[in-house]
């Protein structure tokens, strides 16, 4: 094992000096004792499995310290997962109604999820980990001599953690709000406060959609599993799990990319750097936006606005270029955001993969080698690349294709005598991935039909493909991305990757002049190619790109594994940002808007790629500088670089936190901190224009403020009185409005939710009558408006009981959207709960 320096450089001292005071600040200043039992389950979990961590990722330097964390994390809620998800008789999947079997209800359920069965397992694993430890000397003696020799990383990697978490949660304190009010930043906090609400409430999986009474969740709900999971492990309700998730998954994201920066360098500072890089750093439209306002001589209060939070997202026009340190900051717990650690996590298993091969080795050529080491790491890259799929099912498309790869890559090390061992075994190995990868998640993709138009049918005798519908097309010429575009999203990251290539491809053609030229032609003619062919030169500059790292990877001698590593992620960060100039996945987006999630959700792939590559070619170029006496140059490149990349985390933090508003004004009009995501509903008000969300008051464009203090008292005794999944009825209305608040805050199914999500899950044909009457959200709609519109009690009955409806809600929506006279007649039922004019109704059958 390589010894790491003994002596800490300036580079060290000062980040770590940086990252002590404001641990120190924070300690007196905020929330570390009460969010101390979810950082203490995520210790817990990291203690009882790391020794799988420690088995598995045995050529990484650090033997997958940090990534113990979330590995654990994820194992121990997937088997979790596993035993809620049996039936007996099996769950029966239809896939054109998404309905239960009609046998489910009868059905025998193996083990209901709760706390009690994720302690079981936990405990589990720990006693395997004692068992393993216990019963193994040699590994028992490795784990010693790695803790007493890392012990200076290990204390770095968990200060850097429990800074991250702390720091965060003291963040999320001054804007904890998951609130349905886009002007107050909401975005999809209230999707995702749903479906997190709803795993906290069901037993057995898939859990049912609290938007859409009667049938499952058609998401990647895992993600939110997760934090679910923890939430109740460590006893936090739904809306302090809410933003104790988006803490951790900052915390995490920081750390995991701290330890693709230590293992590729074995130093910490580029750990470090690796790990702002993912979690941290904003890109060069907020440096830009910075310098407008420096030089416009507008003060810093005024610089750092929403539009300082928000344009930076919005680099390339009709989509989102979301990053890491905006989608924390914004709050929303989508599932592309806990899919960052997926991300992160299969780029350590695969490094891991990479740096553990030897070539040509004699004891690799057995045919044993194939069972005892290959099929093992296909095996658990297909769960990899599965679990990826359950949290964010575009995670698994370039997931797939770096294991691909990889796994390609170490079968030609191992054989590079012989073509048709080499082929066999990597094809056999990449078979059982992609077949594993559907099968450890099957309850999963049973239940989940992606919302894409997709109908591919494949004929045995004779052997044909019919394919009627295709989820891809071909991306409009007009709506490709600028290369300026590209470069100020992802140009801090660029700027040392692209040198330190020159200097690559520099070093190799030394003394080949004819070879220089044809490049700086080869790429001129792909330039103006891509330019005058497709309208932007990004094409056309990224495949030459892509040409490079090819060719350095197969011809470049003496590449050592970590820059053949480096070389392959390249390669598929090149790669996507070229697909996504071609073609895009065809949802119900069109217009310019047509790539708006395609671009988005492989972009931040991209993010952490770029990161990571880029912390490693500032060492790389450092090291190279020290040969000609430049190291002060790049020393101060690197520092400007770092002070230009904090600038939107810095600013941004400010505006999203109202300028830490607590401390300002008088005390009775200082906004309470809290971790209570739910708290603001006491005294939120919201403007809503009847016109535009109700047909049934006529006041032209005025809007009513609307308040929910007595909601609020209701949903706090419903969150703590009412057991199960029983059907709530309410007002349902447009997306980033009130409507659907009582089921997204208790997590009860309800009729309808927000219509516009629903569909966006389950594609438009929830318009339409094809998958039957039950699924059409504009029937339910309809009965809806009905039952809360019609005098007379009776006639409304049979539609309760056909949506199987337990309780009635009337409160502020209800009364702003519905005459008195015809909400009059619930007062036949019985009052479950009520809090001055908002009343919950419970419907006798």
């Amino acid at each position: 094992m390589k010894q790491e320096p003994h002596k800490l450089s300036l580079p060290v001292i000062i980040p770590i000096a940086i990252l002590i005071i404001l641990f120190i600040a924070f300690c007196f200043w905020g929330f570390v004792f009460f969010s101390i039992r979810w950082w203490l389950a995520l210790e817990v979990i990291m203690i009882f499995t790391f020794i799988f961590s420690f088995k598995i990722f045995t050529s990484l330097p650090d033997r997958g310290w940090c990534i113990s964390r979330f590995f654990g994390l994820v194992l121990i809620v997937y088997v979790s997962w596993l035993c809620s998800s049996m039936h007996l008789p099996p769950f029966v999947h239809n896939v054109h109604s998404w309905t239960y079997s009609k046998r489910l209800s009868a059905s025998l359920h193996i083990v209901p999820f709760s706390q009690l069965l994720l302690l079981f397992v936990l405990l589990i694993c720990g006693g395997v980990s004692a068992y393993i430890i216990s019963t193994q000397k040699q590994l028992r003696q490795e784990l010693l001599a790695f803790l007493k020799e890392k012990k200076r990383y290990i204390l770095a990697a968990e200060a850097l953690f429990f800074f991250g978490f702390i720091l965060f949660v003291n963040i999320r304190s001054y804007c904890p709000d998951i609130t349905f009010d886009i002007s107050r930043h909401a975005a999809e906090k209230f999707d995702n406060f749903e479906v997190l609400n709803s795993i906290y409430r069901t037993k057995y999986f898939p859990p049912e959609d609290a938007w859409l009474s009667g049938f499952p969740i058609n998401y990647y709900y895992f993600g939110h599993l997760l934090w679910a999971s923890l939430g109740k492990l460590s006893g936090y309700s739904s809306p302090y799990a809410f933003n104790l998730g988006l803490a951790t998954i900052f915390a995490l994201s920081l750390l995991m990319g701290f330890s693709l920066g230590y293992n590729l360098s074995r130093r910490i500072e580029i750990g470090l750097l690796a790990g702002f890089g993912v979690a941290v750093f904003g890109n060069i439209h907020s440096v830009l936006n910075f310098f407008d306002g420096v030089s416009a001589g507008v003060k810093l209060d005024y610089i750092f606005n929403a539009s300082f939070l928000w344009q930076p997202s919005r680099v390339i026009k009709g989509t989102i270029t979301e990053f890491p340190a905006f989608t924390a900051l914004l709050g929303d717990l989508h599932a592309h955001h806990s899919g960052l650690l997926t991300i992160l996590l299969g780029l350590s298993a695969s490094l891991n993969l990479l740096l553990g091969v030897k070539r040509n080795e004699p004891s690799l050529k057995r045919k044993s080698w194939f069972w005892r080491h290959l099929l093992p790491w296909a095996v658990l890259l297909g769960w990899l690349s599965g679990v990826a799929y359950a949290i964010n099912a575009w995670d698994t498309i370039t997931l797939s294709l770096l294991f691909a790869l990889c796994l390609l890559y170490i079968t030609r090390e191992a054989n590079p005598d012989s073509f048709w061992r080499w082929a066999l075994y990597a094809g056999g190995a990449i078979l059982v991935m992609l077949i594993l990868n559907r099968l450890f998640i099957r309850s999963f993709s049973d239940q989940f039909r992606p919302p894409l138009p997709m109908d591919i049918r494949p004929h045995l005798l004779p052997w044909k493909w019919e394919i009627r519908k295709f989820p891809l097309a071909l991306l409009h010429t007009e709506n490709r991305t600028h290369f300026v575009w590209y470069f100020v999203h992802f140009g801090l990251f660029l700027i040392p990757i692209y040198i330190w290539l020159c200097f690559r491809v520099m070093h190799y053609l030394q003394g080949k002049k004819e070879w220089i030229f044809s490049l700086i032609g080869l790429f001129a003619l792909l330039i103006i190619f891509s330019t005058n062919y497709f309208h932007r030169m990004l094409p056309g500059f990224l495949f030459f790109v892509l040409l490079v790292v090819t060719y350095l990877f197969f011809k470049e001698p003496g590449t050592n594994r970590e820059q053949r590593w480096l070389m392959v992620v390249l390669g598929i960060a090149s790669f996507i940002s070229i697909f996504v100039e071609f073609v895009y996945f065809d949802d119900r987006y069109s217009g310019e808007l047509e790539r708006y999630n395609t671009l988005f959700k492989f972009y931040n792939h991209i993010w952490p790629m770029y990161a990571v590559v880029a912390g490693w070619c500032w060492w790389q170029l450092f090291r190279q500088a020290k040969k000609s006496r430049l190291t002060v140059l790049v020393a101060v490149a690197v520092g400007i670089v770092i002070a230009l990349s904090m600038i939107y985390p810095v600013g941004a933090t400010i505006e999203r936190t109202e300028r830490f508003l607590h401390r300002r004004g008088p005390p009775e009009r200082r906004p309470t901190r809290t971790l209570d995501g739910i708290a603001y509903l006491e005294t939120a008000k919201f403007g809503i224009s009847a016109q535009s969300t109700s047909q049934f008051e006529k006041q032209g464009s005025q809007r009513r403020m609307v308040q929910f203090k007595n909601d609020y008292r209701v949903i706090l005794w419903a969150r703590k009185n009412i057991k199960g999944r029983p059907v709530v009825l309410e007002a349902s209305g447009g997306p980033y409005t009130p409507y659907s608040r009582f089921a997204t805050n208790i997590g009860l199914p309800t009729v309808l939710g927000w219509g516009h999500h629903v569909a966006q899950w389950r594609g438009g044909i929830v318009y339409t009558d094809k998958l039957g009457e039950l699924l059409n959200i504009g029937r339910r709609e309809q009965a809806i408006r009905l039952i809360y519109t019609v005098s007379d009690l009776r006639s409304v009955m049979p539609l309760l009981r056909k949506y199987n409806v337990r309780y009635v809600f009337v409160g502020a929506l209800e009364r702003k959207d519905f005459p008195d006279a015809s909400l009059r007649k619930f007062e036949k039922f019985k009052k479950a709960y009520s809090f001055q004019d908002s009343v919950l109704y419970e419907v006798p059958y």
